[in-house]
């Protein structure tokens, strides 16, 4: 009898760990910026309005309660219409994640995605005489 009840209270407390441990390591975005580039594993140039003659921007992540692997889904848009879709195997915990695309003159979106297919968020830019345009007071 006493075995039995032992066995029962692993199983709960194993239940009961699992949950936690699901709950605890939820993925969450805490920043997605558009940068002119990456360094050291972190953006610089960070801006939504690109010059004309930019021909390639970065988009950087920055997750909390990642638990490798993780795959990273980055959709770029132009237009509203889908240019690319990149996704990244993440295989160890860093500051930040991130992917770059070529770009031609226009408004972008890009929109990251868990593996799962939940947005984790997105960040709009535009590139060229549009960027100008947005600068100006």
């Amino acid at each position: 009898m006493k075995r039995i009840v032992l066995s029962v209270l692993m199983i709960a407390a194993m239940g009961w760990v699992q949950a936690a441990s699901a709950g605890a390591g939820a993925l969450k975005v805490e920043k997605v910026v558009t940068a002119a580039g990456v360094k050291d594993r972190a953006p610089y140039g960070i801006a939504a309005a690109f010059e004309a003659g930019t021909t390639e921007v970065f988009c950087w992540v920055q997750l909390s309660g990642v638990k490798p692997p993780v795959k990273l889904k980055f959709v770029w848009s132009r237009g509203g219409k889908v240019i690319s879709e990149y996704t990244a195997d993440i295989k160890v915990v860093t500051n930040g994640w991130w992917a770059q695309k070529k770009v031609q003159p226009g408004s972008w979106k890009v929109e990251v995605f868990a593996e799962g297919g939940e947005s984790l968020g997105s960040a709009n830019f535009t590139v060229g005489p549009v960027a100008a345009e947005k600068k100006a007071p």
